[in-house]
């Protein structure tokens, strides 16, 4: 996703401890990649949590973020 000359793209990982899984939103500068942000899906107390580890993120980068988690963290209800 390109936002104002800036490079982002998001991955879907997991921990087994603690039981969660994360979307992770990571910043392209040149040849680095570096994790801006995520948000935890915790599978003991189906809480979900955001975390921005820089500032001044784009907001439709970040509202894409927590629309993407809300789709894809939690589970599927059978």
């Amino acid at each position: 996703m390109k936002v104002q000359d800036r490079e982002f793209e998001f991955l879907v990982a997991s921990n087994l401890e603690p039981d969660e899984m994360n979307l992770e939103l990571w910043e392209l500068r040149g040849s680095k990649r570096v994790m801006v942000a995520e948000v935890s899906y915790a599978e003991g107390d189906r809480s979900m949590t955001f975390r921005a580890y820089e500032r001044d993120l784009p907001f439709e980068v970040v509202e894409q973020l927590v629309e993407m988690a809300r789709l894809r963290l939690p589970p599927m209800e059978a």
